[in-house]
């Protein structure tokens, strides 16, 4: 089990790494250990890791997470990146988790090809807006329940 602090770049919590991280084929299982933000592309891809737990919050460039067999969701990615590729992953509806935890990035490189915000931006929207009424109104109130 090797983490992202016992990498070359060690411990790195909390802060902010100007530059690429690139870890691909680094034996990696835990994200342990990473910067809050990266100015510059995270290349994640032919690992095993399970969870995107301790990734960045913010990354300028691209994320590439591809060839995690087992990746099996996208929680705890990154609120932005410029691109994000997750091509062969075993995460079914992968536009669908891309929506549900709001990852913003001007082009999805998926299974199905490559997406660009653009073409679900009016989803992404829909889901931001149901969650807020959610979040004001309660759920139960959204349901009818309260009547």
């Amino acid at each position: 089990m090797k983490t992202f602090k016992e990498t070359k770049y060690g411990d790195l919590t909390g802060q902010t790494y100007n530059g690429d991280i690139n870890l691909n084929r680094g034996g990696l299982t835990s994200l342990d250990g990473m910067p809050l933000i990266v100015n510059g592309d995270v290349i994640l891809s032919n690992n095993d890791i399970k969870s995107l737990k301790g990734c960045p919050i913010t990354i300028t460039g691209d994320l590439s997470l591809g060839d995690n067999p087992n990746l099996k969701s996208l929680e705890y990615a990154p609120k932005s990146c410029r691109w994000l590729y997750c091509k062969d992953l075993n995460i079914p509806n992968i536009i669908e988790q891309i929506i549900q935890f709001q990852i913003k990035a001007k082009r999805y490189i998926t299974y199905d090809g490559g997406i660009p915000f653009s073409d679900i931006k009016e989803r992404f929207d829909d889901y931001k807006k149901m969650k807020d009424n959610i979040k004001s109104k309660g759920f139960r109130t959204l349901l009818g329940l309260d009547k």
